[in-house]
Protein backbone atom coordinates (compact mmCIF):
# COMPACT_ATOMS: atom_id res chain seq x y z
CA UNK A 1 0.00 0.00 0.00
CA UNK A 2 3.16 2.48 -0.05
CA UNK A 3 1.59 4.02 -3.47
CA UNK A 4 -1.30 5.11 -0.91
CA UNK A 5 1.04 8.24 0.10
CA UNK A 6 1.77 9.24 -3.71
CA UNK A 7 -2.27 9.17 -3.94
CA UNK A 8 -2.92 11.08 -1.08
CA UNK A 9 -0.42 13.96 -2.16
CA UNK A 10 -1.46 14.23 -5.56
CA UNK A 11 -5.17 15.08 -3.72
CA UNK A 12 -3.19 17.86 -1.58
CA UNK A 13 -2.12 19.10 -5.01
CA UNK A 14 -5.40 18.74 -6.98
CA UNK A 15 -6.78 21.59 -3.93
CA UNK A 16 -8.52 19.10 -2.11
CA UNK A 17 -9.66 20.28 1.84
CA UNK A 18 -6.85 18.63 3.98
CA UNK A 19 -9.97 17.45 6.33
CA UNK A 20 -11.36 15.93 3.42
CA UNK A 21 -7.83 13.87 2.60
CA UNK A 22 -7.27 12.84 6.36
CA UNK A 23 -10.97 11.28 6.00
CA UNK A 24 -9.54 9.45 2.84
CA UNK A 25 -6.34 8.42 4.63
CA UNK A 26 -8.24 6.96 8.07
CA UNK A 27 -10.75 5.03 5.50
CA UNK A 28 -8.09 3.75 3.72
CA UNK A 29 -6.01 2.81 6.86
CA UNK A 30 -8.87 1.15 8.49
CA UNK A 31 -10.00 -1.35 5.36
CA UNK A 32 -7.04 -1.78 4.74
CA UNK A 33 -5.12 -2.58 7.65
CA UNK A 34 -5.17 -6.72 7.24
CA UNK A 35 -3.01 -9.36 8.83
CA UNK A 36 -2.44 -13.19 7.74
CA UNK A 37 -0.86 -16.00 9.55
CA UNK A 38 0.73 -19.06 9.83
CA UNK A 39 2.85 -21.98 11.58
CA UNK A 40 5.48 -23.17 9.26
CA UNK A 41 8.92 -24.97 10.28
CA UNK A 42 8.22 -24.02 14.07
CA UNK A 43 8.05 -20.29 13.39
CA UNK A 44 5.27 -18.19 13.04
CA UNK A 45 4.65 -16.08 10.27
CA UNK A 46 2.47 -12.76 9.87
CA UNK A 47 2.09 -11.29 6.86
CA UNK A 48 1.16 -6.93 7.52
CA UNK A 49 -0.75 -4.98 5.29
CA UNK A 50 -0.26 -1.14 6.06
CA UNK A 51 -1.10 2.04 4.25
CA UNK A 52 2.43 2.47 3.72
CA UNK A 53 4.16 -0.56 3.80
CA UNK A 54 3.65 -4.36 3.50
CA UNK A 55 5.77 -6.47 6.20
CA UNK A 56 6.43 -9.48 7.18
CA UNK A 57 6.91 -10.58 10.74
CA UNK A 58 8.54 -13.89 11.99
CA UNK A 59 8.40 -15.32 15.71
CA UNK A 60 7.85 -11.44 16.56
CA UNK A 61 10.46 -9.88 14.94
CA UNK A 62 10.08 -7.83 12.00
CA UNK A 63 12.46 -9.16 8.70
CA UNK A 64 13.52 -7.75 5.27
CA UNK A 65 11.75 -8.08 2.26
CA UNK A 66 11.90 -7.79 -1.04
CA UNK A 67 8.76 -6.01 -2.47
CA UNK A 68 7.49 -5.76 -6.09
CA UNK A 69 4.66 -4.37 -8.04
CA UNK A 70 3.11 -2.14 -6.19
CA UNK A 71 -0.34 -0.86 -6.82
CA UNK A 72 -2.70 0.69 -4.82
CA UNK A 73 -3.46 -2.46 -3.44
CA UNK A 74 -1.05 -4.81 -4.90
CA UNK A 75 2.39 -6.33 -3.58
CA UNK A 76 4.36 -9.10 -3.63
CA UNK A 77 7.04 -10.13 -0.90
CA UNK A 78 9.80 -12.32 -0.54
CA UNK A 79 12.73 -13.79 1.84
CA UNK A 80 14.33 -16.49 3.20
CA UNK A 81 14.24 -17.64 6.88
CA UNK A 82 15.26 -20.47 8.88
CA UNK A 83 13.04 -23.29 10.54
CA UNK A 84 13.57 -24.76 13.56
CA UNK A 85 13.95 -27.80 11.46
CA UNK A 86 17.58 -26.35 10.67
CA UNK A 87 16.44 -25.94 6.82
CA UNK A 88 16.77 -22.55 5.06
CA UNK A 89 12.87 -21.82 3.66
CA UNK A 90 11.81 -19.73 0.98
CA UNK A 91 8.69 -17.42 1.62
CA UNK A 92 6.68 -15.42 -0.74
CA UNK A 93 3.25 -13.31 0.24
CA UNK A 94 0.83 -12.11 -2.18
CA UNK A 95 -1.10 -8.91 -1.05
CA UNK A 96 -4.20 -8.43 -4.03
CA UNK A 97 -7.11 -6.32 -4.66
CA UNK A 98 -10.54 -8.00 -3.61
CA UNK A 99 -12.29 -5.18 -4.78
CA UNK A 100 -11.76 -1.06 -3.83
CA UNK A 101 -9.61 -1.12 -0.54
CA UNK A 102 -9.97 -4.02 -0.03
CA UNK A 103 -7.79 -6.84 -0.23
CA UNK A 104 -7.14 -10.69 0.18
CA UNK A 105 -3.11 -11.90 1.28
CA UNK A 106 -1.58 -15.44 0.76
CA UNK A 107 1.49 -16.94 2.47
CA UNK A 108 3.58 -19.94 0.22
CA UNK A 109 6.39 -21.60 1.84
CA UNK A 110 8.83 -23.30 -0.60
CA UNK A 111 6.16 -22.81 -2.93
CA UNK A 112 3.21 -24.36 -0.97
CA UNK A 113 0.30 -22.50 0.22
CA UNK A 114 0.48 -22.10 3.98
CA UNK A 115 -1.80 -19.46 5.57
CA UNK A 116 -4.11 -16.69 4.44
CA UNK A 117 -7.41 -15.96 2.27
CA UNK A 118 -8.30 -19.48 0.38
CA UNK A 119 -6.78 -19.76 -3.13
CA UNK A 120 -9.75 -19.27 -4.86
CA UNK A 121 -10.43 -15.84 -3.04
CA UNK A 122 -11.79 -12.94 -4.89
CA UNK A 123 -9.23 -11.90 -7.98
CA UNK A 124 -7.91 -8.52 -8.90
CA UNK A 125 -10.58 -6.15 -10.10
CA UNK A 126 -11.08 -6.08 -13.70
CA UNK A 127 -12.39 -8.97 -16.35
CA UNK A 128 -12.94 -11.99 -14.66
CA UNK A 129 -9.70 -14.08 -14.49
CA UNK A 130 -11.08 -17.44 -15.99
CA UNK A 131 -12.28 -16.24 -18.64
CA UNK A 132 -8.52 -15.88 -20.08
CA UNK A 133 -6.24 -16.64 -17.50
CA UNK A 134 -6.11 -19.28 -14.46
CA UNK A 135 -8.52 -18.02 -11.54
CA UNK A 136 -6.26 -19.13 -8.79
CA UNK A 137 -3.77 -17.27 -6.30
CA UNK A 138 -0.96 -18.61 -7.48
CA UNK A 139 -0.85 -17.52 -10.71
CA UNK A 140 -1.73 -13.75 -9.71
CA UNK A 141 1.08 -14.09 -6.73
CA UNK A 142 2.93 -15.43 -9.95
CA UNK A 143 2.43 -12.56 -11.98
CA UNK A 144 2.97 -10.42 -9.51
CA UNK A 145 7.03 -11.91 -8.89
CA UNK A 146 7.32 -11.64 -13.03
CA UNK A 147 6.49 -8.00 -12.36
CA UNK A 148 9.14 -7.48 -10.25
CA UNK A 149 11.68 -9.64 -12.22
CA UNK A 150 10.73 -7.92 -15.62
CA UNK A 151 11.08 -4.68 -13.85
CA UNK A 152 14.84 -5.23 -12.11
CA UNK A 153 16.18 -8.16 -13.52
CA UNK A 154 18.54 -8.34 -16.05
CA UNK A 155 18.09 -10.18 -19.78
CA UNK A 156 18.56 -14.00 -18.51
CA UNK A 157 16.85 -13.19 -15.40
CA UNK A 158 13.50 -12.44 -17.71
CA UNK A 159 13.05 -14.38 -20.10
CA UNK A 160 13.34 -17.28 -17.16
CA UNK A 161 10.74 -15.76 -15.31
CA UNK A 162 8.61 -15.61 -18.39
CA UNK A 163 9.35 -19.33 -19.32
CA UNK A 164 8.53 -20.13 -15.68
CA UNK A 165 4.93 -17.90 -16.02
CA UNK A 166 4.16 -19.82 -18.79
CA UNK A 167 4.87 -23.67 -17.15
CA UNK A 168 2.78 -22.18 -13.69
CA UNK A 169 -0.03 -21.30 -16.39
CA UNK A 170 0.03 -24.39 -18.33
CA UNK A 171 0.01 -26.97 -15.01
CA UNK A 172 -2.85 -24.57 -13.82
CA UNK A 173 -5.12 -24.78 -16.60
CA UNK A 174 -3.94 -28.64 -17.15
CA UNK A 175 -5.25 -28.79 -13.05
CA UNK A 176 -8.52 -27.19 -14.10
CA UNK A 177 -9.65 -28.98 -17.16
CA UNK A 178 -8.45 -32.63 -15.43
CA UNK A 179 -10.55 -31.59 -12.27
CA UNK A 180 -13.59 -31.41 -14.53
CA UNK A 181 -13.02 -34.92 -15.63
CA UNK A 182 -12.62 -36.52 -12.18
CA UNK A 183 -15.91 -37.41 -12.63
CA UNK A 184 -16.14 -38.89 -15.43
CA UNK A 185 -13.10 -41.44 -15.16
CA UNK A 186 -15.09 -41.98 -11.67
CA UNK A 187 -18.58 -43.50 -13.10
CA UNK A 188 -16.05 -45.41 -15.23
CA UNK A 189 -14.44 -46.74 -12.34
CA UNK A 190 -17.77 -47.73 -11.21
CA UNK A 191 -18.97 -49.40 -14.03
CA UNK A 192 -16.14 -51.41 -15.48
CA UNK A 193 -13.58 -51.21 -12.24
CA UNK A 194 -11.03 -49.34 -13.94
CA UNK A 195 -8.15 -48.05 -12.24
CA UNK A 196 -8.21 -44.44 -14.82
CA UNK A 197 -9.51 -42.58 -11.72
CA UNK A 198 -6.70 -43.39 -9.43
CA UNK A 199 -4.10 -42.98 -12.47
CA UNK A 200 -5.87 -39.43 -13.08
CA UNK A 201 -5.41 -38.47 -9.57
CA UNK A 202 -1.85 -39.10 -9.44
CA UNK A 203 -1.31 -36.66 -12.50
CA UNK A 204 -3.46 -34.26 -10.94
CA UNK A 205 -0.70 -34.58 -7.79
CA UNK A 206 2.21 -34.25 -10.00
CA UNK A 207 0.52 -30.91 -11.03
CA UNK A 208 0.12 -29.80 -8.03
CA UNK A 209 3.67 -30.48 -6.97
CA UNK A 210 5.06 -29.05 -10.09
CA UNK A 211 3.02 -25.78 -9.44
CA UNK A 212 4.77 -25.88 -5.95
CA UNK A 213 8.31 -26.49 -7.47
CA UNK A 214 8.08 -23.47 -10.15
CA UNK A 215 6.09 -20.93 -7.74
CA UNK A 216 9.11 -22.02 -5.01
CA UNK A 217 12.03 -21.49 -7.94
CA UNK A 218 10.25 -17.81 -9.52
CA UNK A 219 10.32 -16.89 -5.39
CA UNK A 220 14.00 -17.45 -5.52
CA UNK A 221 14.04 -15.65 -8.76
CA UNK A 222 12.58 -12.76 -7.48
CA UNK A 223 14.51 -12.46 -4.23
CA UNK A 224 18.09 -12.84 -5.92
CA UNK A 225 17.14 -9.89 -8.18
CA UNK A 226 15.31 -7.77 -6.00
CA UNK A 227 17.47 -8.31 -3.02
CA UNK A 228 20.80 -7.27 -4.85
CA UNK A 229 22.55 -10.33 -4.41
CA UNK A 230 25.28 -9.57 -7.43
CA UNK A 231 25.71 -11.16 -10.31
CA UNK A 232 26.72 -14.46 -8.89
CA UNK A 233 23.51 -15.00 -6.76
CA UNK A 234 21.40 -14.24 -10.17
CA UNK A 235 23.05 -16.30 -11.86
CA UNK A 236 22.46 -18.93 -9.77
CA UNK A 237 18.92 -18.78 -9.23
CA UNK A 238 18.76 -18.28 -13.09
CA UNK A 239 20.51 -21.70 -13.25
CA UNK A 240 18.03 -22.92 -10.59
CA UNK A 241 15.71 -22.06 -12.65
CA UNK A 242 16.15 -23.77 -15.45
CA UNK A 243 17.48 -27.02 -14.45
CA UNK A 244 14.01 -27.58 -12.93
CA UNK A 245 12.51 -26.18 -16.14
CA UNK A 246 14.24 -29.08 -18.11
CA UNK A 247 13.37 -31.29 -15.46
CA UNK A 248 10.04 -30.46 -15.92
CA UNK A 249 9.90 -30.80 -19.61
CA UNK A 250 11.43 -34.20 -19.23
CA UNK A 251 8.39 -35.35 -17.10
CA UNK A 252 6.27 -33.75 -18.69
CA UNK A 253 6.01 -36.52 -21.53
CA UNK A 254 5.56 -39.49 -18.60
CA UNK A 255 1.74 -38.94 -17.67
CA UNK A 256 0.82 -37.06 -21.89
CA UNK A 257 -0.86 -40.28 -22.23
CA UNK A 258 -2.84 -40.59 -19.34
CA UNK A 259 -4.05 -36.71 -19.85
CA UNK A 260 -4.94 -38.11 -23.43
CA UNK A 261 -6.81 -40.70 -22.50
CA UNK A 262 -8.35 -38.49 -19.61
CA UNK A 263 -9.89 -36.16 -22.44
CA UNK A 264 -11.10 -39.20 -24.45
CA UNK A 265 -13.32 -40.31 -21.51
CA UNK A 266 -14.91 -37.24 -21.15
CA UNK A 267 -15.85 -36.95 -24.57
CA UNK A 268 -17.48 -40.16 -24.62
CA UNK A 269 -19.21 -39.31 -21.24
CA UNK A 270 -20.88 -36.34 -23.27
CA UNK A 271 -21.76 -37.96 -26.30
CA UNK A 272 -23.80 -40.06 -23.58
CA UNK A 273 -25.56 -37.68 -21.98
CA UNK A 274 -26.26 -36.12 -25.32
CA UNK A 275 -28.09 -39.81 -26.03
CA UNK A 276 -30.38 -39.57 -22.47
Amino acid sequence: MSSVLGFLLMLFAVGVAPILVLAVMAAITWVARKEWSAEVAGRKIVLKNRVFSEQVWIDGVRVPVAVSHRTLTSAAVSCRFEGRDGRSHQLMGSIQSAGGVSVTGHLFVDGRFVGGDPVDSAAPDGPAPHLTEPDDARWRAARQLVGGIHTHGGGEAREAAARIEAAIRSALEDLAHLDEVKEAHRTVAEVAGDDAEKRLQGVLTLQEERVRMLLSTLADLHLATLARTGTTGTEEAVGRARDVLGKLSADAEVDRAVKERAEKVRQVQQKARALE
